[in-house]
């Protein structure tokens, strides 16, 4: 068998005995013990350190899950909450486009209930201030008579008219327009007419223009058309501007009708490369 480093073999030679009377071996074996049971403290101090921090770790560990656990029934409560956002949302943008298209639609409305409101109406410009007197009415039946040549008869009644509102101009500044209303339709397209005839009147020393009243946004509707008019007399093709903003004229036999400005001039520019002249066209309205 052999010998361990604490048990050293002895045979054949005796022990020898210290002053006290202790054999050497046995005080060698007895500090390796110490030394051995010093090391199993240590060792036993390291392990219960170790269970402490093991301990500290799983109750770290049990509060990082409890806080996990929160944290996920909270963002499940954010999610239901933004998807009850988003269908509200939803909601709000088709209400919105459905509120819009009614807007749009009573906006249409109204403007044209508007613009027939003032159907009977003429905007005379030109007429020098205070040139009218005091009887405005008549002052406008001699620049029918005088300055159109029309014949001013009852069809021609007058149901009101005055300056726009504000204060006097001065000499350098151009007088107000006058508004004048006739009783019928008829009278005021039979004024235009002869005033787009003419080109417009003079009487008295002032140049006067006359033109149908309407609101802005029928105005620029209206305006936006003068490209598509002045290609359509460089061809010599006769047209309308239909009430209240409707391109007309006929182009090889059949009638055309535009009420976008581009598209009229998309089409006379690209389509219209032959000049023709339909005599049953009506002349231009406006």
């Amino acid at each position: 068998m052999a010998s361990s480093k604490y048990f050293k073999s002895t045979r054949g030679k005796p022990a020898p005995i210290d002053s006290s009377g202790a054999s050497p071996i046995r005080v060698e074996q007895n500090a390796s013990l110490e030394t051995l049971f010093a090391e199993v403290g240590k060792i036993s101090a390291t392990l219960h350190k170790v269970a402490s921090d093991v301990s500290t770790i799983k109750e770290t560990t049990a509060e990082l899950k409890n806080a996990v656990n929160a944290m996920q029934e909270r963002l499940t409560e954010v999610e239901g909450r933004v998807s009850d956002i988003e269908d509200t949302k939803q909601q709000l943008v088709s209400n919105s486009e459905l509120h819009s298209k009614r807007i749009n639609t009573l906006w249409d409305r109204v403007e044209d209930l508007e613009n027939r409101s003032r159907r009977n109406n003429v905007r005379l410009l030109g007429l020098s201030e205070g040139i009218e007197g005091d009887n405005i009415k008549a002052c406008i039946n001699k620049i029918l008579s005088e300055g159109l040549g029309l014949d001013v008869d009852s069809e021609l009644e007058i149901e009101r008219a005055h300056r726009s509102p504000g204060s006097r101009p001065t000499n350098v500044q151009s007088p107000r327009l006058v508004m004048i209303k006739f009783l019928r339709s008829t009278a005021r397209d039979k004024v235009l007419k002869a005033a787009r005839e003419k080109g417009g009147a003079v009487w008295c020393g002032c140049n006067i223009s006359l033109f149908p009243d309407m609101t802005k946004e029928l105005a620029e509707r209206r305006k936006a058309f003068s490209k598509a008019k002045q290609l359509l007399h460089q061809k010599k093709v006769r047209f309308s501007l239909a009430f209240p903003a409707t391109l007309g004229f006929t182009w090889r036999g059949r009638s055309r009708k535009f009420q976008d400005a581009s598209e009229a001039v998309k089409f006379i520019e690209q389509q219209m490369t032959v000049t023709e002249y339909n005599a049953g066209d009506n002349p231009d309205g406006e």
